[in-house]
């Protein structure tokens, strides 16, 4: 596996840096990461290995012509039910926002297509029309099957999302491998590790993120039945908080793929990384998330009945793996600039003889 070129302090089993303390120290010899130059080097590197893209466009081609499996039967009267159960002993106000917010549901509902979760988060193979739910295709309506289980539909559930997982860990191997220059056989036993460490991150996120939000959830519904506004800014305020506190932890994952560490390894370099590179982390998130929200503005524009909207797939496929790759590439350049911080300053406190 390519290390990073000249000057790559290595990695041990553990995932721990080594510092060589008589190694001359060289000043300046690594430059801090630079945002720019990454992302150029990702859509190089994208550009030249097209086929990574065929994991979004072939996601995207299911989600658009393939089988919908639609929950509407029984997500509807749950909904229904639900609005009338709260719009009592409630104030005008809230009626009106629940009756607005009944009508919404309602069509997500009817839209939503359960193989969607195909697309698994955090980690997984990105898709343009996981957001649109399309339910016509240029040939016609889309193929639907509506479930009427709840089990069938939730085991169908945990059933995709595993798969997802698992086709978004190989995703982000094949994209790091490419952006990393990496040259080593892939062998079995690298691949189960990834998938596992993987895993564990999923089973990890998905706990974290179901103890943080079950109570937000029911705080802010309780603030929105006394008032509405109150309720809306606490949730945009939450919302904010959340994403400043989830910024050290963009790159928790990279260390899996990039150096093969164990997942907690990784999230301590991603904490770390956080420590001492925030406001160049911060700029790189906040450019990733306006280069990939904006355009998906732009690809989506076409109907969904319109065979244009293969342009957009196939532009949006490119843009998100040559970000993804841009990342990987960020990410070591981080990790070497870091690691030459922590150097210069053992250098600088080690005794004189």
């Amino acid at each position: 596996m390519d290390h990073g070129g000249p000057g790559f302090i290595p990695w041990d089993r553990y995932g721990k840096i080594i510092f060589r303390m008589n190694a001359p120290i060289d000043t300046g010899a690594i430059s801090p990461p630079r945002l720019f130059s990454s992302l150029k080097a990702g859509f190089d590197v994208v550009a030249s290995h097209l086929g990574l893209i065929l994991f979004p466009i072939a996601l995207d081609a299911l989600l658009w012509f393939g089988q919908h499996l639609s929950i509407n039967s029984w997500l509807t009267p749950l909904i229904d039910s639900y609005i009338k159960y709260t719009s009592l002993n409630t104030s005008t106000e809230l009626k009106e926002l629940l009756a607005a917010s009944q009508e919404t549901w309602m069509m997500l509902s009817q839209n939503f297509n359960l193989v969607s979760f195909l697309r698994s988060y955090p980690l997984g193979v990105p898709s343009l029309l996981h957001g649109i739910q399309p339910v016509v295709t240029p040939i016609g309506p889309a193929p639907i099957t509506d479930l009427v289980s709840i089990a069938a539909s939730f085991g169908l559930t945990v059933l995709f999302t595993l798969t997802g997982i698992l086709l978004g860990a190989q995703y982000f191997y094949l994209v790091a491998r490419v952006a990393n220059h990496e040259t080593e056989r892939i062998t079995f036993k690298i691949i189960l590790s990834i998938i596992g460490q993987v895993l564990f991150f999923s089973m990890a996120f998905y706990l974290v993120a179901g103890l943080v939000s079950i109570p937000v959830l029911m705080i802010t519904s309780i603030l929105m039945m006394f008032n509405p506004a109150l309720g809306q800014l606490v949730m945009v305020a939450l919302v904010f908080i959340s994403a400043w506190l989830l910024l050290p932890l963009i790159f928790s994952t990279h260390g899996i793929f990039t150096y093969r560490q164990p997942f907690r390894v990784s999230l301590a370099n991603s904490l770390k990384l956080g420590r001492y590179a925030g406001p160049q982390i911060a700029t790189f998130a906040v450019v990733i998330l306006i280069l990939g929200t904006g355009l998906n503005y732009l690809w989506a524009i076409p109907e969904a009945n319109d065979w244009l909207l293969t342009v957009g797939i196939a532009g949006h496929a490119f843009v998100s793996t040559a970000l993804l790759a841009g990342s990987f590439i960020y990410y070591r350049s981080a990790m070497r600039w870091v690691q030459e911080i922590i150097q210069h300053r053992l250098a600088s406190q080690k005794p004189t003889v």
